[in-house]
């Protein structure tokens, strides 16, 4: 099965079962499409790729093609297809993943949108699906008075630029000076300081978003959308770009340069498309036409700080510029393949470890299991729920990052020394190598057991690259409240190291740190807690 491969059965549980997938109330194809059966399926031409509906969803889209035609819902459509509805429901929920479908309920009233431009957006609306259909993106831009303020040494770029976003069809558009409309939805600003920054401090007092951008030298610049709310403030912006020291004479390419913003602009609001300036500030070199996306962050007068910088290279979007078609990666065959996958040691002996809970009160082997259960492990022995991995612990894209390492000292029904904890099947691995009382910083040697967490950065980097080092430290936290909690419920203490020794640890554990770095480290004490005894 090919990487990116959506199956019908499992779009139909996801949602189903997904709160962030919502199927059409009345499903519509989408207009312009060609449909070429073949010897493998059904071919299909003009959606977001060329896509093949192969096997009993190829064969059963036959049927339901020409019935979603946006005036019944789906239980309608099983009917006129003598189809089953939960069926039916599955082949609507991959049409709808595979960008193929629109909503034809509610649609909203749109007069006077250029005819090949809204085609373009009901076959577009996939690629957020912000909008449930393409009458939804193109009252977006009729909604939108869209304000365009210039210094006067950007004259010739903002004339170029009103130009093009004439062409757009929004309600309304106007040249403005630093005194913002009553009436504006959307501010474009040209150049850095005067006029251009008095407009984007009014927007800013009256929560308008603004997309700034301004030519330096042989570069434009444009983006991120500013907004008080989320993002940085204009004078950072200006203050970054102006730290870059560009010198030579300006670049004469106002068209190209005016078809960019106007790109932006246009996907930014109508929220159709991806958007290269939306978190980021983007630098264009007109005449060897290099394109950077740069970290745009808020400075200090030490400059940039590294832990600033990848925090705002990886933030999350704020809710309302989020996409919800981001969500559906998690259902690629190959990323539901990662669910699957943890840490093993395959010539390691193993020993069972999923044990009945001890009403014994005393910390050994079968409480410590429900400790690292429920902080490490899946439910239901890793056996998947409709296709689904269930954990105890939540953990980003369900791809259980965490990994416990267990350093026993004094817990009756276990050796002392290093075991590995192998969550497919609740077993513990004797790593053999590992010295229980070897004296490293973050290890407290009094104490009955020291649990070591790591995350699968490698893995997890697969499907989030950068972002990666975000969600492994993300899921050590909730591993590590989920096993302070348990530990505590049960009478005992886990103490959080506050440093540790990362070579030594990674060292003695046989951890490579670059791959999987240390995330946690957690003291287990066999004496009851505060909190357990009150």
């Amino acid at each position: 099965m090919g990487n990116n491969v959506l199956q019908a059965e499992a779009m139909g549980i996801a949602t189903l079962s997904d709160p962030q997938f919502k199927l059409p109330l009345r499903p519509a194809m989408a207009p312009g499409l060609v449909v070429l059966p073949t010897d493998h399926g059904l071919l299909v031409e003009g959606g977001p790729a060329r896509q093949l509906f192969g096997g009993d969803a190829g064969g059963d889209l036959r049927s339901v093609w020409s019935a979603l035609d946006g005036s019944r819902g789906i239980d309608d459509v099983a009917l006129s297809t003598n189809l089953e509805e939960r069926r039916v429901h599955s082949i609507t929920s991959l049409l709808y993943a595979s960008g193929l479908l629109e909503d034809a309920s509610d649609v909203p009233e749109v007069t006077g949108f250029d005819e090949q431009a809204m085609l373009f957006m009901r076959r577009s609306i996939d690629s957020s699906r912000v909008n449930i259909s393409g009458a939804h993106a193109a009252n977006r831009l009729q909604r939108a008075t869209v304000c365009l303020v210039a210094n006067d040494d950007h004259g010739d770029l903002a004339d170029a630029l009103h130009q093009t976003l004439s062409l757009v069809g929004f309600g309304s558009l106007k040249r403005c000076d630093a005194a913002l409309p009553a009436d504006a939805t959307y501010v474009i600003v040209l150049g850095s300081g005067g006029l251009a920054e008095a407009a984007a401090d009014n927007a800013a007092r009256l929560g308008i978003p603004v997309l700034p951008a301004q030519l330096v030298g042989e570069c434009v610049y444009y983006g991120p959308q500013v907004h008080p709310d989320y993002s940085l403030s204009y004078q950072d912006l200006a203050q970054q770009i102006a730290a870059e020291n560009l010198d030579g004479p300006r670049s004469e390419s106002e068209a190209i340069a005016a078809e960019l913003i106007a790109g932006e602009v246009l996907t930014l609001i109508s929220r159709v498309g991806h958007s290269m300036a939306q978190q980021a500030l983007v630098r264009l070199n007109l005449t060897s036409m290099k394109q950077d996306r740069l970290v745009a962050v808020e400075s200090t007068k030490d400059g940039m700080p590294l832990a600033y910088a990848f925090e705002a290279s990886t933030v999350f979007a704020p809710r309302e510029l989020s996409s919800p078609r981001d969500h559906q990666v998690h259902y690629k065959s190959s990323n539901l393949a990662l669910t699957m996958d943890s840490m093993t040691w395959p010539s390691a002996p193993t020993l069972p470890f999923n044990l009945s809970p001890s009403s014994t009160g005393k910390l050994e082997a079968a409480a410590l299991s429900q400790i690292i259960r429920y902080a490490a492990g899946n439910r239901h022995g890793g056996e998947p729920v409709n296709g689904k991995v269930q954990r105890w612990a939540p953990t980003g894209g369900n791809l259980g990052s965490v990994q416990a390492y267990l350093i026993v000292r004094n817990v009756p029904g276990l050796e002392t020394g290093g075991y590995g904890f192998e969550r497919g099947d609740d077993s513990l691995a004797i790593l053999p190598w590992v010295s229980s009382y070897q004296s490293l910083a973050g290890l407290d040697l009094g104490c009955a057991v020291s649990v070591v967490l790591t995350g699968a950065l490698s893995r997890v980097a697969s499907k989030y690259s950068a972002f990666a080092w975000r969600i492994i430290h993300l899921d050590a936290g909730v591993a590590s409240a989920h096993l302070d909690a348990a530990a505590s419920d049960l009478g005992f203490t886990a103490t959080a190291a506050p440093i540790w020794d990362d070579t030594g640890i990674s060292n003695m554990l046989g951890i490579n740190l670059d791959h999987e770095p240390i995330t946690s480290v957690i003291n287990i004490s066999a004496t009851k807690s505060q909190g357990a005894e009150q």
